[in-house]
C-alpha cells in the first residue's frame, strides 16, 4: 500500500482499507446523507491530514489511519443540537459548551465499535491546543497524540479557507500566516513548518478559486437570458422556478409543477406567495424579504407533503452591479434520499439508546434506578403519553406496579380496559402485544421483559398513534426491554446476595454476622451516651426430639414459628438475630432489666397462642426458653453477656425438663 502524489489518488488507500468496515461506512453514510456540510468538511480535512502525515514521514498504515480519523473527526456533531450546529454568528456559553462536547460524543460512538476504537485518539483530541488550553482534556505539547495534532492543523486550514457560519473566509495567504502565527500556542511548530513546506499546488482544492466570483456572475447572466429556457424547461427530476423582484413567477418548468402536484400553468405569471396558505405565506414572505435585502444569499427548506419530501433551495440573483433582480428556486424530490436518511437516523437513535441502556446496566444495581433510567431513554427517543414498567410478583398472581415514571399521570394500568387480556397474552406467548383504543387514536405496547424464558415483567407504552406503527420502533422497544430484563435480573441477584449477607434465609432474622456488627455499634453508642445493654437468648424446647421423630421439615417449621413469635413481640428499635441452630438472640439497646422481663413475658404468652401447623401429618407444639444477659454501659462485653445468658438458659432448660418429668 502506498500513496501516489496525484490528487485523484489522495484518499483512495484510506477508503480501500476502511471502506470494508461496516461501522465506518455506517457513520460516513449518516454524515453524507444528513450532515452533508460536515461530510464535505471532513473530506477536505482528511485530504490535508494525509498530505501532512505523509510529509512528516509517517508509515503508510499510520497515514491510512490518520485519514480515517480525519473522515470521522466530527462524527460527534450529529449529537449536537441542530440549532447550535448551524447557528449564525458567535456562540453563547451554552452553545459553546455543546459544541465543545462533540469530540467526547464522537469518541463514545467509536468506543461502541470494536473495529473503530483505534481511531478514538484522533477524534477525541483533535481540538487540544499545543499550549494546553484546548479541550476536552487540556493536553499539551507531546501529550497530544500525533494524529490529533495533524488533524487539528488540517481542520484549522479548512475552517479558515471555506465558508463558515461563525467567521469570515480568509485567503490562502492569510490562512498560512495565521497558521505560522499560532505555532507553539495552538499548533505544533514542527508540523506547521512541514505543512508550509508542502507544494502549494497540492492544496488547490482547499483554496477559494480566483475566478469563482466571475463564474457566478456568468451563471447569473446565463440564467437571466432567455436562450437557456428550452433546456431548463425540459430538465428531468429538477424543478426550476424564477421569481422577479416582486415575487412574480416569470419561469416555471413542468417538473417544478409536477413535484408540487400542481396543474400545468398554475404558477406562471402569478405571485408565488399566493400558492401558499396564510400561515406559511407569512414565513416565506419574510425569508424572501431577507433575500431581497441582501441579509441572506440563499435559503434552504425541506418540506414534507403527502408522504413525499421536497427540497427547495432559494438563491438571490443580482445583476453585474450587484443590484437584486430576483430569486431562483430549485426544487428536487428527495423522498428516497430522506427515507434512507431517516432510516439511518433511526438506526443511530437505536444504537445510542442501546448504548445508554448498556451504561445503566453496568453502572447501577438498583432496580428503581434501572427502571427510571430506561424510561427516561424511551421518553427521549420517542414521544409517549405513558411509559411504565411492571414487575411480576414472585407468586405470579398478578403484575403489581413496581415503578411509574413521573410524567405518567393516568389511571393505574390494572384498571384500564383490555389490560388483563393483553397481559395474559404476553404471559402465555412471551411476545409483544400491540393494541389500540376503540377510536384508533392511542397505540399501546405490552413488551415482555424476558430473561432465559422467565417473564420478569411488562414494559407498557402508550402513545398517540400517528398512523401505521413502524417496525423500527417496535424493535427498539424490544431491544430495550431485553436490556432491562438483564439489568433487573442482575439487580435482583445483587439484592439476594446482600440479603443473604445480612439475613438468615430460613427465618428472615438478621444473621450472626449482623449481630456482631450491631453489637459493636451498640457498644460504641453506649460508651458515648451511657445506657444499659440487654440481650435475650431464646431456645426452642424439644427441637431435637421433633427433628428425630418427625424430620427436619417439622423442625424448620418450629424455628420459623419461633422467629415470627419473637418479631411480633419486640419493638422496631429492637433487633432479633438467629444466633445459631435453634438459638435466637434479641438485642435490646437502652432497655433495663425490669423492662426486659416484660418482653420475656410477652414472648412466652405469644408462643402459647401460636396455632400449631400440620407438617408431614404431625402436630408440633412451640415452647420457648428465654434467658437474659444485661450489663451497664461501662461493663459492656459480649462474652460476659453471652455467658450470663447461657447460665440462665441452662437453669431455664432444667426447669422446663423438670416440669415434663412432673407431668
Amino acid at each position: 500500500m502506498s500513496f501516489t502524489t496525484q490528487d485523484n489518488g489522495l484518499l483512495k488507500c484510506v477508503y480501500q482499507e476502511w471502506g470494508q468496515r461496516e461501522d465506518f461506512n455506517f457513520y460516513l453514510s449518516i454524515l453524507s446523507h444528513q450532515f452533508n456540510f460536515v461530510f464535505n468538511h471532513s473530506q477536505r480535512v482528511a485530504y490535508y491530514a494525509v498530505r501532512l502525515a505523509q510529509a512528516t514521514g509517517c508509515r503508510d498504515t499510520e497515514i491510512v489511519n490518520i485519514g480515517a480519523m480525519a473522515l470521522l473527526h466530527d462524527i460527534g456533531k450529529i449529537n449536537v443540537p441542530i440549532k447550535v450546529l448551524y447557528k449564525q454568528g458567535t456562540y453563547d456559553p451554552y452553545d459553546r459548551n455543546e459544541m465543545e462536547r462533540h469530540p467526547v460524543y464522537g469518541s463514545q460512538m467509536l468506543l461502541r465499535s470494536k473495529e473503530l476504537r483505534e481511531l478514538i485518539a484522533g477524534v477525541l483530541h483533535h481540538h487540544e491546543r499545543y499550549d494546553g488550553n484546548g479541550y476536552p482534556n487540556k493536553l499539551k505539547a507531546l501529550e497530544i497524540p500525533l494524529p490529533a495534532r495533524i488533524i487539528h492543523i488540517a481542520e484549522a486550514v479548512d475552517v479558515m479557507t471555506t465558508i463558515q457560519n461563525y467567521q469570515q473566509v480568509r485567503s490562502w495567504h492569510e490562512a498560512m500566516g495565521e497558521l505560522e502565527r499560532a505555532a507553539d500556542s495552538q499548533f505544533d511548530r514542527a508540523l506547521v513548518k512541514a505543512f508550509l513546506a508542502l507544494e502549494p499546488a497540492m492544496f488547490a482544492a482547499g483554496r477559494m478559486g480566483a475566478g469563482q466570483a466571475a463564474r457566478q456572475e456568468k451563471q447569473q447572466l446565463v440564467l437571466s437570458a432567455g436562450s437557456v429556457g428550452h433546456y431548463l424547461e425540459n430538465i428531468a427530476n429538477l424543478g426550476v422556478i424564477c421569481l422577479d423582484k416582486n415575487n412574480t413567477v416569470v419561469f416555471c418548468n413542468a417538473c417544478a409543477e409536477q413535484i408540487r402536484q400542481l396543474p400545468e400553468g398554475t404558477l406562471l405569471g402569478k405571485n408565488f406567495l399566493d400558492s401558499y396558505p396564510q400561515h406559511r405565506r407569512k414565513i416565506l414572505e419574510d425569508k424572501l424579504g431577507q433575500l431581497r435585502a441582501g441579509k441572506k444569499k440563499a435559503w434552504y427548506r425541506l418540506m414534507g407533503r403527502n408522504g413525499r419530501f421536497i427540497e427547495n433551495r432559494y438563491s438571490r440573483v443580482t445583476d453585474a452591479s450587484g443590484k437584486f433582480i430576483g430569486t431562483v428556486l430549485v426544487t428536487i424530490d428527495v423522498t428516497e434520499r430522506e427515507k434512507v436518511a431517516r432510516s439511518l437516523n433511526a438506526a443511530l437513535e437505536r444504537q445510542a439508546a442501546l448504548y445508554q441502556a448498556a451504561q445503566i446496566i453496568t453502572s447501577s444495581l438498583s432496580i428503581a434506578e434501572i427502571i427510571d433510567g430506561i424510561l427516561r431513554i424511551i421518553r427521549k427517543t420517542m414521544v409517549v403519553n405513558k411509559a411504565e414498567i411492571y414487575l411480576s410478583s414472585e407468586t405470579n398472581d398478578g403484575i403489581p406496579a413496581m415503578h411509574t415514571h413521573e410524567y405518567s399521570r393516568s389511571e393505574p394500568i390494572e384498571g384500564q380496559e383490555g389490560y388483563r387480556e393483553a397481559a395474559n397474552q404476553v404471559y402465555s406467548t412471551l411476545r409483544t402485544v400491540m393494541a389500540a383504543d376503540e377510536q384508533g387514536k392511542l397505540a399501546k405496547y405490552y413488551v415482555p421483559l424476558i430473561y432465559r424464558r422467565d417473564l420478569l415483567g411488562i414494559l407498557y407504552i402508550e402513545r398517540t398513534s400517528p398512523g401505521e406503527e413502524s417496525q423500527e420502533r417496535l424493535e427498539l422497544l424490544e431491544a430495550l426491554a431485553s436490556q432491562t430484563a438483564i439489568a433487573i435480573r442482575n439487580a435482583r441477584l445483587h439484592e439476594e446476595v446482600q440479603y443473604l449477607a445480612e439475613y438468615d434465609k430460613l427465618t428472615g432474622l438478621l444473621n450472626r454476622h449482623s449481630f456482631d456488627r450491631f453489637f459493636a455499634e451498640q457498644c460504641r453508642q453506649a460508651a458515648e451516651q451511657p445506657a444499659p445493654v440487654t440481650l435475650l437468648m431464646i431456645d426452642i424446647n424439644g427441637l431435637k426430639l421433633v427433628n428425630d421423630q418427625y424430620g427436619h421439615v417439622a423442625g424448620d417449621m418450629l424455628i420459623k414459628a419461633a422467629a415470627q413469635v419473637v418479631k411480633n413481640s419486640i419493638s422496631s428499635d429492637d433487633r432479633a438475630f438467629r444466633y445459631g441452630g435453634d438459638e435466637i438472640v434479641v438485642l435490646l439497646p437502652g432497655v433495663s432489666l425490669p423492662e426486659a422481663q416484660i418482653i420475656i413475658k410477652r414472648i412466652q404468652r405469644n408462643s402459647k397462642w401460636w396455632q400449631p401447623g400440620i407438617v408431614a401429618n404431625v402436630y408440633a407444639d412451640l415452647t420457648l426458653s428465654v434467658s437474659i444477659g444485661a450489663a451497664a454501659s461501662s461493663e459492656v462485653s459480649l462474652e460476659c453477656l453471652i455467658q450470663e445468658a447461657d447460665k440462665r438458659m441452662y437453669e431455664s432448660k432444667r426447669l422446663y425438663y423438670k416440669s415434663l418429668d412432673v407431668k
